[in-house]
């Protein structure tokens, strides 16, 4: 039987784990894209998006949170 998955809040990347993925992922992109490929451009352009998307996620969620303790 397989394990319930939740979200919590140690699965969000913090800035400085934000920050490192993308500088990873821009390296390796410049390197492919001298070298003629296009493996690793696309892969970070999808890991900014999905990192923004998330960041996104969490601040709606802490707008949604703080409107709910202030409407009580």
């Amino acid at each position: 039987m397989k394990k319930e998955y939740k979200i919590t809040r140690d699965k969000f990347f913090d800035s400085q784990e934000r920050k490192s993925i993308l500088k990873t992922c821009e390296d390796f992109s410049n390197a492919d894209k001298a070298k003629g490929r296009m493996k690793w451009p696309i892969r970070f352009t999808t890991t900014a998006l999905y990192i923004s998307f998330k960041s996104a996620i969490k601040a709606a969620g802490l707008r949604i949170l703080a409107n709910a303790i202030l409407d009580d």
